[in-house]
């Protein structure tokens, strides 16, 4: 307990019965007691609250992990829900009379026209 001996608290006590006389030492020792008692209860809470902090942040890869695997997922789906959209398409356009639109191309150059 900080690095005193048996010899250095019986001093202490016998300077604290000097100062203090006999009637005031049990109510200073109550006081005393209770600064610790708090200080060891605010001590806890920091610490706990800190431990509580750290979890979170380790438990941050996880769920980083989880939510990208989830978007990875979604990404899945969609890819199969096009692919299967895509091949119904093409289904219907191989099953109808289907004709593909031509357009017209021209490898000659257009006049350009001047404004003066």
């Amino acid at each position: 307990m900080f690095g005193i001996g048996w010899t250095e608290i019986m001093v202490i006590m016998i300077v604290a019965v000097i100062v203090l006389g006999p009637k005031r030492l049990p109510e200073a020792m109550k006081q005393i007691a209770r600064i610790f008692r708090d200080i060891k209860s605010t001590v806890d809470d920091v610490k706990n609250s800190v431990i509580s902090e750290v979890d979170d942040i380790k438990s941050l890869p996880e769920q980083t992990k989880q939510e990208f695997e989830k978007k990875l997922s979604f990404d899945d789906e969609f890819e199969k829900e096009f692919d299967a959209q895509l091949k119904k398409e093409k289904k219907q356009v191989i099953t109808k009379d289907y004709q593909p639109k031509r357009e017209k191309i021209s490898f000659t150059k257009k006049e350009e026209v001047k404004d003066v």
